[in-house]
């Protein structure tokens, strides 16, 4: 459905929504065909509910959400593959999708052949189309397989071409879904220049990403979605900042943590004296070892990976502490800060490993440290508990960081196997006022310039 939006827009929608009816069995199905609506079997799902949004000509607007929360399938609304079940969407000047991957390919018909087919699907005539191709060709850089049918192309050639062909077709306005996380890191960075290139020739572009520094970087608003409703839309900051705590729970403690800056202190470090790293788990009546861990403390979702050891141990609790031991999980580049995990042993072990992993929400591998590069603990028995503490300077860039724990036995010189670990348990900012540089290292640079 479409609607004459009273500003102007590149796509206008209004009050939009999608409900799935859920039959718990085929027959329900076949029941409620024959009732016709007399009776009802089914249960309904509703995808999307009132989803109201504009984008402008020459915006750029990311969608950040959970799984299942109906980004793609606001999508697919848009681009006209679905049919809403209320609301109406105006789309205006040409519109190029790339939702999923083959979508709009024909399989019998050869990379070549696809590219023609796309073109007459978007109303561009054949003559336009040669004229295209070829660069649409390059740009995709498959090589033969160009004139080989699409059925036997890899996924990586399916994203190649379809975005070579999307981002030739001077569309006035381009939506994409998460298909560009499939390619090569070479390819994705080809596409990221492509799609600036786009941008600033003032198309609009919507497109669906979990990675949120993509978002930031390049999006002049972003929209989260949560459960097929809009919980924010804004600057892309602000709402992944929301979508940082929708994720990581303790809703209040994370949103206090991240509007806390840390206090104006000097930077030097501390003398704290060493605390006591051994103590012991106490027993039930059963015999059985209890552990009392901080419940109060938010440290995101505790995933214990034990597929290593099995039920050996368990890691209680992951927190960060500035340089006068207080918790904190906002710091200044460059800051001392303490991270600090404890572990309780439910059997014995000889050379212990204790470790930690930064990294960027996107994945990358900022720092990744252990004593296995200093000493092992050289052995634990059932029932001790051991808190391990990795002392360090933050010296990262304005950033969100996220942080793993894990404890290991150390099997001969260059193995080990898991006791337990915490995957991303802990989320942490490090900011910088002002801002003096960017990336994942902060190098503290000194500039000066000398005439000579």
């Amino acid at each position: 459905m479409s609607f004459n939006s009273t500003n102007e827009s590149a796509i206008s929608v209004r009050h939009i929504g999608k409900c799935y009816h859920i039959y718990p069995t085929s027959k329900d199905r076949l029941r409620q065909a024959l009732w016709r609506g007399r009776r009802k079997y089914f249960t309904e799902f509703w995808a999307l509910r009132d989803i109201s949004l504009e984008v402008r000509p020459g915006e750029t607007v990311g969608i950040i959400g959970r799984n299942g929360s109906g980004k793609s399938t606001l999508l697919q609304i848009i681009a006209g593959v679905l049919v809403p079940t209320e609301g109406e969407v105006h789309v205006d000047r040409r519109l190029a999708a790339l939702l999923e991957l083959g979508g709009g390919f024909n399989p019998e018909f050869t990379g070549r052949e696809n590219i023609f087919l796309n073109g007459s699907i978007l109303g561009i005539s054949q003559e336009e189309m040669k004229e295209r191709s070829d660069q649409i060709v390059a740009f995709a850089d498959i090589g033969n397989f160009i004139d080989q049918p699409v059925k036997i192309y890899s996924t990586g050639m399916f994203v190649r071409l379809a975005f070579s062909v999307m981002a030739n077709l001077d569309a006035d306005t381009l939506i994409i879904d998460e298909s560009l996380a499939v390619g090569d890191e070479k390819f994705q960075r080809k596409c990221f220049n492509r799609l600036e290139e786009i941008r600033k020739r003032g198309s609009s572009i919507l497109f669906v990403s979990h990675s949120l520094q993509t978002v930031e970087q390049i999006c002049d608003r972003a929209i989260l979605l949560e459960g097929g409703r809009i919980m924010a839309q804004g600057a892309p900051k602000e709402v992944i900042d929301t979508y940082h705590i929708l994720l990581y729970g303790s809703e209040n403690i994370h949103l206090q943590n991240l509007n806390r800056a840390p206090e104006d202190a000097p930077n030097e470090d501390l003398e704290i004296p060493p605390p006591s790293l051994r103590g012991a788990a106490a027993r039930g009546p059963d015999g059985e070892l209890q552990f009392s861990g901080n419940d109060g403390l938010w440290s995101g979702p505790a995933i214990h990976d034990e597929t290593g050891l099995g039920q050996a141990g368990k890691i209680l609790w992951a927190r960060i502490f500035d340089r006068v031991g207080a918790e904190r999980y906002v710091f200044r580049a460059h800051e001392y800060a303490e991270i600090a995990f404890q572990i309780a042993f439910l059997k014995s072990f000889e050379n212990i490993l204790a470790g930690i992993r930064i990294r960027t929400l996107e994945g990358t591998k900022v720092y990744g440290t252990s004593n296995f590069y200093w000493q092992p603990v050289p052995k634990v028995e059932a029932g001790d508990q051991y808190i391990f503490r990795f002392r360090q300077h933050l010296r990262l860039c304005t950033n969100n960081y996220y942080l793993s724990v894990a404890v290991a036995k150390r099997v001969g010189e260059h193995d080990m196997r898991y006791i337990d670990r915490l995957s991303d348990v802990v989320v942490f900012k490090i900011i910088e006022v002002p801002l003096r540089g960017d990336g994942l290292a902060n190098l503290a640079s000194e500039i000066m310039a000398e005439r000579v």
